[in-house]
């Protein structure tokens, strides 16, 4: 058997079909576009997923079902996407909107969610029981596993990570809280700190990197400087400021997700998974990061399309959450 898995995303919409091994045997990924009425986006996709059974040849008998990872506050018992600021959706049915579409079971979970299932089942967390997965980006999302299962907690909405309070009173996040790990280890977070840090310094050459224009700032501009300071460059100046930056996010990505995990589930694997927009160096992210957290370690103690499939299957089998 064959299952679609379909990950929605606030500018592409990327979907596959996998086997019961997990592999994927054909995806592609068409714009969202956003402005479109859900029941339009909808149709786009299902034309999507028809197409890509058809390229591969594969018998729409033999699909079981549909997982659908998207994100937002999602109510995975109904399928219904309670809110979703990337798209404008409040109260959409999406499950039954591809049942419907599709004639197959759809089933729907927070995007995160779904990766972490993917992540644990088939990626680095494949030999453990207990995950937790962390996705970096313009925000900050998290997925558990515990014992082999997804845990999504109280009406599906128990796992936001990213919105863990991590400084109490510390920088304002965008859900209205204030410290949360969002606030400090997402893309928009590791801007802001960036700015100050040449606005604290204006002999800075980050302020060359950017060609003078603040707004020219994004994830990989103290990332990119850092490495530049590396000892072999003759500009020393470079050094002085983004290292800072580095480091202190370094510093506060390992502490969260230590801190997560030893709240939620037993020793086990913290996988994190970057979007380009953070750096798009995973090597200067991980070896920090990684050394950071042993440091600091309590005593004792391609996955989003595929995720989706595996919830879908997961679903179809009759597999129970952990709750």
């Amino acid at each position: 058997m064959y299952y679609v898995g379909v990950d929605i995303g606030g500018t592409n919409v990327k979907a596959g079909i996998i086997d019961e091994t997990g592999k994927i045997v054909v995806k592609s990924s068409i714009p969202t576009d956003s402005d479109k009425d859900y029941k339009k986006i909808t149709g786009d996709v299902a034309a999507q997923i028809r197409a890509l059974a058809d390229s591969a040849k594969i018998d729409w008998q033999e699909v079981a079902g549909v997982g659908i990872g998207c994100p937002g506050i999602i109510t995975s018992e109904t399928g219904v996407i309670d809110y979703t600021c990337n798209l404008g959706w409040r109260g959409v049915p999406l499950a039954a909107e591809f049942t419907a579409r599709l004639d197959k079971p759809a089933f729907v979970s927070n995007d995160a969610n779904v990766a972490a299932l993917g992540e644990a089942m088939f990626g680095t967390g494949k030999d453990y029981r207990d995950v937790i997965f962390i996705t970096l980006g313009t925000g900050v999302g998290g997925g558990v596993i515990i014992d082999n299962k997804l845990f999504e907690g109280y009406l599906s909405k128990g796992a936001e990570l990213g919105h863990m309070v991590i400084n109490v009173d510390g920088e304002l996040c965008g859900c209205g809280r204030r410290g949360c790990m969002e606030a400090y280890c997402s893309a928009t977070a590791l801007i802001r700190d960036t700015k100050r840090a040449m606005q604290a310094d204006k002999e800075s050459a980050m302020w060359q990197y950017v060609g003078g224009d603040p707004e020219k700032v994004d994830g990989k501009t103290a990332f990119s400087c850092s490495k530049k300071g590396d000892g072999k460059t003759r500009n020393r100046r470079l050094h002085k400021i983004s290292p800072r930056r580095f480091v202190e996010f370094c510093k506060y990505l390992p502490s969260a997700g230590d801190n997560s995990r030893r709240r939620s589930v037993r020793p086990g694997r913290l996988s994190c998974k970057a979007r380009s927009e953070i750096c798009g160096r995973a090597h200067l992210r991980r070896r920090p990061c990684s050394a950071y957290a042993y440091s600091h370690r309590h005593a004792g103690q391609r996955r989003g399309t595929c995720g989706s499939g595996v919830a879908g299957h997961e679903q179809i089998k009759g597999v129970k959450k952990a709750h």
